[in-house]
Order: C-alpha cells, then structure tokens, then sequence
C-alpha cells in the first residue's frame, strides 16, 4: 500500500504512476466552464486526445505509453469543472489518474480542484493555482492548503514564456517534509507537452520524464 506522503505529493505532483481504477464520476453537465482568455493557448480544447511516453531514471527505462483526454465536465460542490484522465492503452481502458479544472474567481488562474490517484480521490482546498495571470519570464506564486486531511504549501515559477513555450517550475513541500519538483512545458495550440520530475517512491524514487508524442492531431 502506497504511503500517505506518496500519494499526497502524488497529487501535487505527476502522479500518474500509481495505478487507479475508474470509479462511476459525479454529476455531468453538457459543457465546461470557458478558459481563461491567459491561458487558452496553452490548455487542451475539449475535443483533444494525447499520447504520452512516461519513463523513470531520467527518461532512461523503457517508456510507457499513456493516453490523456478530455472527459464530459463534472460537477463539483455546484460548479462546472473540466475533467481530465490519464489511462493505459487496451481493448479494457484502465484510468491510472484523473484530475479537475476549473477558471479562478477572477478568471485569472487556472485551479486544479480535486485529483483521483492510488484509488482515491483527494480535494485540494484551496484549488491549486496550476497557472496565474499576466504570465511573464520570473513570474512566481505560492499555495498553500491541504490535499485530503495533508497539510502542504507549493511555490511556482515561470522559467520561460514566449510565443512558443510556456515552461513552469513547481516545487512543493508537506508538512512531513517531503519535498519534489517539477517542470512543465506547455505549447500553444498543443498543451502539456513534456513533465518531469522527481517522484519520491521507492524503489523508482528518481527523475520521471513525460513527452507527448508527435501525432496527427497536433497538426
């Protein structure tokens, strides 16, 4: 069984590593909440599907392939959210994660509310700011609130940002002071297009490396 600290910085973190099934979802409503005008570029449309190779050890063992698409918006606590999944390929589809998105109150920040990883599902409170508005090179924000009943707090900056890449470090801390980092890299039109980090469990506790591979629905 996957320790508390795992599966919580799991949560923060990339968590896709860490094998869930799919459980029936709540309520969907017909369609999702807009985009945040900052970060449309930057985010899947609601009709995209990407492949991912994700690897340990620097993106040295041999890649898993991993399918994230867009699920039907879901309703949480009387809000419309965006519902992500993460799954294997095969003719029986197993979801290893799932997350929940929603626009800020300000339509400034694009929050991650709620993450199903490890069997379970884990409400960030507050929702985590994933990206925060005017994006500019340095810019820097912090969150801090529990992931379940775990305490933790979360810095983010932005590394790069020009009209081709969009890359954001994210660094977070629980209150058992196990601590991870991440990088980011988004692209216009495109999305994710490549995480890594480090994933703190043993025996693969080393640097994990997702790329989205090249397809014909990124053209």
């Amino acid at each position: 069984m996957l320790g508390v600290s795992v599966v919580a910085i799991g949560v923060l973190l990339l968590g896709a590593f860490v094998i869930a099934f799919l459980n029936p979802p709540p309520e969907a409503p017909g369609e999702g909440p807009e985009v945040p005008g900052p970060f449309v570029a930057y985010v899947w449309s609601a009709d995209a599907t990407g492949e991912y190779d994700s690897s340990w050890f620097g993106g040295t063992s041999p890649p898993l392939l991993q399918i994230r698409q867009v699920e039907p918006p879901t309703r949480i606590d009387g809000r419309v959210h965006h519902h992500v999944s993460w799954s294997l390929p095969g003719r029986r589809r197993k979801v290893i994660q799932e997350a929940w998105y929603r626009p800020g109150e300000d339509p400034t920040s694009w929050l991650c509310a709620r993450r199903r990883i490890g069997g379970e599902i884990l409400d960030l409170d507050p929702p985590l700011p994933v990206l925060v508005a005017p994006l500019h090179k340095g810019a820097r924000w912090e969150w801090s609130g529990r992931i379940g009943d775990r305490e933790a707090r979360v810095t983010f900056e932005v590394l790069s940002f020009d009209p081709e890449t969009l890359q954001v470090r994210q660094t977070s801390i629980l209150a058992d002071g196990t601590e991870a980092v991440i990088t980011r890299t988004y692209q216009p039109g495109r999305g994710l297009v490549r995480e890594e980090g480090a994933f703190p469990y043993e025996p693969k506790g080393d640097t994990v490396v997702v790329t989205r591979r090249e397809s014909s629905g990124d053209k």
